[in-house]
């Protein structure tokens, strides 16, 4: 099946943010499934990968795991816009303008919900560690749908609610992957998502079961999971510095960002993950492929703590250590203010909006 343009809409603004796409959708997969190569040749190619990582003094273990038999392009589809310097330079103006009318409708509902969107953590920039690892939701496994983007998305959504109201929810990524328009299980990009939950509220997973395969958007019943502001960490397409990347941490909670996801990360099972895989393109835009969510870091591991969307049973228990400039870790990084279940949050105004164009 193919998809070409797809537009979002914002409901009561009469916006569009045009993503254009191309691509297949791959095979269904639940978000408990696995699998795995056939055993000699994934042994074989477990072996070459230790060969390799001990010539190069690699910090980890790389192992079997559900997601070492599938295809690279089944799990990192990922695809940042072509213009993505011009394009957030835009949004954030709209984001500095939502800002201000988040902050002045939190005033006029009252009291309570003046602190339902305030961020509450106890980490510092300068504390050696922050690990919001507990507070977040159960790992998700996107199977062999190229979904990372979706699950990026709804990854950083829900875990800064749960830091803010400390309720673990489910949402549903076969909402947004059908219906965003941001992407198909060929690829897709992560932020077009929270241009939709602001006019469009995401479903729950109750609501929307993840089926792993594009099929036809069901604009009814209209999902509760709304986003109030976005905007990325830092307007060039670089990664940013630890210490941009820590201040955004602490001050909006988990991140979705993007990695180069290789084979070695494919295969990773503990440790520091330290290849230092860093492609650029012509432009010196960094190549990447993978959505993943930043939940933390620890200064004396040297790395970032990341959620995966592979399944448990990749990594540690779901979850990677990841050097500190490795793979282009938390190029494009960007974070997302959720509205509070229960709040009645009216849609903006088309004046508030100026939605750019992103190419892929």
């Amino acid at each position: 099946m193919q998809v070409s343009k797809l537009p979002v809409r914002l409901a009561g603004a009469g916006l569009v943010l045009g993503l254009v796409m191309s691509a297949s959708f791959s095979g269904a997969q639940t978000r408990g499934a696995g699998a795995s190569g056939p055993p000699a040749e994934a042994a074989q190619r477990i072996a070459a990968l230790r060969g390799e990582g001990k010539s190069k003094g690699w910090t980890f273990e790389v192992a079997n795991n559900p997601a070492f038999g599938r295809p690279l392009s089944q799990l990192a589809a990922t695809k940042a816009p072509e213009n993505f310097e011009e394009g957030a330079k835009q949004w954030d103006q709209v984001s500095q303008r939502l800002g201000k009318i988040e902050q002045e409708r939190l005033s006029q509902l009252g009291a309570t919900a003046r602190t339902a969107n305030v961020t509450t953590t106890t980490c510092s920039v300068a504390d050696p560690v922050c690990d919001y690892q507990p507070k977040m939701p159960a790992v998700r496994n996107q199977g062999t749908c190229g979904s990372c983007w979706a699950f990026g998305a709804m990854g950083a959504w829900e875990g800064v609610y749960s830091l803010r109201h400390n309720v673990k929810l489910d949402t549903s990524e076969q909402h947004v992957l059908t219906c965003s328009g941001a992407g198909t299980c060929g690829g897709g990009w992560y932020t077009p998502v929270y241009v939709w939950m602001i006019g469009t509220g995401a479903r729950s997973e109750g609501g929307q079961p993840y089926l792993g395969s594009g099929s036809a958007c069901q604009t009814a019943p209209l999902g509760s999971y709304k986003v109030a502001n976005w905007n990325y960490v830092t307007t060039s397409p670089g990664p940013a510095a630890a210490g941009v990347i820590k201040q955004a941490l602490v001050t909006r909670g988990p991140l979705v960002a993007t990695i180069y996801a290789t084979g070695a990360f494919q295969a990773y099972a503990s440790g520091v993950f330290n290849e230092n895989a860093n492609p650029v393109q012509s432009n010196g835009t960094p190549v990447i492929n993978h959505a993943i969510v930043i939940v933390g870091w620890d200064d004396t591991k040297g790395a970032w703590r990341v959620r995966n969307s592979w399944s448990a049973g990749w990594g540690e228990g779901g979850y990677a250590w990841v050097a500190y400039g490795s793979n282009n870790i938390g190029a494009y990084a960007a974070w997302v203010s959720p509205v509070k279940l229960g709040i009645t949050w009216n849609p903006y105004n088309a004046a508030d909006l100026m939605v750019p164009t992103y190419k892929n």
